[in-house]
């Protein structure tokens, strides 16, 4: 029996809440690209030690996630059994990372929907060719192709030498016929060319099958981002019957004129001053 099998084997329990949350620009400063308001993951710890589940759902490599959310979390705890009750899933729902039954990072990783490397080669070389000053090539990728902001970097001069970039990449993508099967995803931080499969609702769909196997029953979910894609862990949620609302930081004007088939909290502040916030008002 794997490791993974043996989590399965815990009682059921219900739990008043599941919590996902993206990274960058939630638990992560956008441009320092780190956890600038500890209390955020005070409070993660908190729900751990409530037996309430969270999950990480990011298009971020799983080493960005691990060392800027994991190992923080881990440094303020003593009590490592309370880890079993959280979860990665990086690179859009191609990587899941937990913690097995002896305290230790355990990985899958689904290979069947990675870019295809001379594609990452081609792009890499129009990178360091034409976007360096700006930007740079994730190597720490996996499945996908990820160009970021450097750190410190401009915000708006990112984002109009990304629309350059973004037209670059669809050209590509045309030229060597995989305009059906892989997309561009282009975020405040980074544009990504991913399998047209992946998304934060694919993330989301590996935190339900997750919590199966912990037979795991969460009364409501609540979900946290800062873009439209991460919309998609609320309505995979939905979609599956279940109770979720989303809390969303990235700004009333993102979504404005938008329906729901669920609550939207919009926080007066952004990011993660806004996750703070609402988790704040709901003690």
């Amino acid at each position: 029996m794997s490791e993974r099998e043996g989590q399965g084997k815990e009682m059921e329990r219900a739990v008043q809440r599941g919590w996902l949350f993206d990274v960058d620009g939630v638990l992560s400063h956008l441009v320092e690209k780190k956890n600038t308001e500890r209390e955020l993951l005070e409070r993660i710890l908190g729900m751990l030690e409530k037996g309430e589940p969270v999950a990480l759902n990011t298009g971020r490599s799983v080493d960005f996630a691990v060392e800027k959310v994991f190992k923080e979390l881990e440094a303020m705890t003593d009590d490592k059994s309370i880890f079993q009750n959280l979860l990665l899933v990086g690179e859009k729902g191609a990587i899941q990372i937990f913690y097995n039954d002896a305290g230790n990072h355990q990985e899958e990783v689904d290979i069947s929907i990675t870019v295809p490397e001379y594609l990452q080669n081609k792009v890499r070389e129009l990178v360091e060719k034409d976007f360096s000053d700006i930007m740079f090539f994730d190597t720490s990728k996996r499945t996908m192709i990820s160009v970021e902001m450097v750190d410190g970097g401009d915000l708006d001069e990112f984002k109009r030498r990304q629309v350059e970039l973004n037209g670059m990449l669809e050209k590509l993508l045309v030229e060597n016929n995989l305009d059906k099967d892989y997309k561009l995803d282009p975020t405040r931080i980074a544009t990504d060319v991913e399998n047209k499969h992946v998304g934060k609702h694919l993330g989301a769909k590996k935190v339900l099958e997750w919590l199966k196997k912990l037979k795991i029953t969460p009364q409501e979910f609540v979900a946290f981002g800062d873009s439209k894609s991460d919309l998609g862990m609320a309505e995979e949620i939905y979609r599956n019957g279940l109770k979720v609302q989303m809390v969303f930081v990235g700004g009333r004007e993102l979504i404005e004129g938008r329906e729901f088939d669920f609550p939207v909290n919009i926080p007066e502040s952004n990011y993660e001053k806004g996750a703070l916030e609402y988790l704040k008002s709901i003690e």
